[in-house]
């Protein structure tokens, strides 16, 4: 028969057993800037393209999780026919690349081929939106030896 006592002693040995685990030496940090966008949800590719004179957030299928690297491929090929269609367009020049994205201490650097000069406001915030996923990640883009930024998608500068 179990007794009172028993389950008492069997709490206590658990709990014994519990705590070393609670204080497993993690040490709070500074705040670290997360940077996976935007491979979207699912099987999504999120971008933002331009319509009626403002940006416009656009979802696209995808045969699997997209890198940001390869969004702003698409993103920089321009509107598909069926965007066209309905209205989409791109400030990005034609012939605009991504050449690398990488992840540094202050949010993402996006290395282009073109000319940063030859970018309007528009392109550079359907960039910079396309790569922080419309959130508060700072972009920088890079071209040439020249630099802009960091940048915050205009919704959170």
């Amino acid at each position: 028969m179990v007794t009172r006592t028993s389950w008492l002693l069997a709490a206590v040995v658990l709990l014994g057993a519990v705590s070393p685990a609670a204080g497993c030496g993690v040490q709070p940090s500074g705040v670290i800037v997360g940077v996976p966008a935007p491979t979207g949800t699912g099987d999504l590719a999120t971008m933002y393209l331009v319509q009626e004179g403002k940006l416009a957030q656009v979802a696209r299928s995808a045969p699997q999780p997209l890198s940001t690297l390869e969004v702003l491929t698409w993103l920089t090929n321009g509107p598909t026919a069926d965007e066209t269609a309905r209205g989409f367009t791109s400030e990005i020049p034609p012939g605009t690349t991504a050449v690398d994205v990488t992840t540094t201490g202050s949010g993402q650097e996006v290395s282009l081929s073109t000319s940063l000069a030859a970018l309007s406001t528009m392109a550079v915030d359907q960039l910079v939106c396309t790569v922080s996923g419309g959130g508060l990640v700072p972009v920088t883009l890079v071209s040439g030896g020249t630099t802009r930024g960091p940048l915050l998608c205009p919704d959170h500068a």
